[in-house]
């Protein structure tokens, strides 16, 4: 007769209780292990560093930064508590389940409410697109996926380098044995070369975010949740 040894018994159970499982306690202390890294790491950003150790670039304007920082931070604060103090005098300023019949219509008709959301938010980024941003590239990283983006709506991977490089040369853009080119990957200056065809690439944007809205959270399309959608655009601005 062969006897199995204790250890390999318990190795070879096939015993539900033999699973490692994290325990309740574990998950909570990794809860409040990233609450309070996040509340250190929010803290600690108010701290220059820079002119705290010998560098040789110091930060002297991290004192107006601050100034802002702070006084931004209290407006933001005094106002969520003047508004709480509010909503506990004034009933109508704060309803409970004042969004129930939302949260009821969205699961009811989530076709019709994935459509809605899309469109609401198509309209939001258009209007943002146009308002605040006057429909034109914003950083330097924006503005070289455009001109990428022209060169693929021309036809072409790349446009030949100028021979005076010195009126043409700017950052993050190669210019390198005669080809002049974007070093960012092609799919963001794509979708800005389908904007160019219609001739709206500040369009895109608010396309994509189209795109997202009309998405559940599981990644399937609101309406046809049979059918997912692929992963949502994201371009610049």
């Amino acid at each position: 007769m062969v006897t199995i040894p204790p250890l390999a018994a318990r190795l070879f159970s096939d015993k539900s209780s033999h699973v490692a499982r994290p325990l309740l306690s574990t998950r909570l202390d990794s809860r409040w292990l990233a609450v309070a890294f996040a509340a250190f790491g929010t803290v600690f950003g108010f701290f220059p560093l820079a002119n705290w150790v010998q560098t040789q670039r110091p930060a002297p304007w991290f004192p107006l930064v601050l100034s802002g920082w702070l006084s931004g931070s209290a407006i933001v604060v005094g106002f969520g508590v003047v508004l709480a103090i509010l909503s506990r005098r004034i009933q109508g300023l704060w309803r409970e389940n004042a969004l129930e019949a939302v949260s009821t219509w969205s699961r009811r008709e989530d076709r019709l409410f994935g459509l809605t959301v899309g469109f609401v938010s198509l309209l939001l980024y258009a209007l943002v697109a146009s308002v605040v941003f006057s429909r034109v590239p914003i950083s330097i990283d924006e503005l070289v996926q455009l001109i990428q983006a022209r060169i693929f709506a021309a036809g072409r991977l790349w446009q030949a380098a100028s021979p005076e490089p010195e009126f043409y040369s700017v950052l993050n853009m190669v210019d390198a044995n005669g080809r002049y080119y974007a070093q960012f990957p092609p799919g963001g200056p794509a979708m800005l070369a389908l904007g160019l065809l219609v001739r709206a690439p500040w369009l895109v944007g608010p396309v994509c975010g189209w795109n997202r809205g009309v998405r559940s959270p599981s990644g399937r399309c609101c309406c046809s949740p049979s059918r997912p959608l692929p992963c949502s655009c994201r371009a610049p601005t």
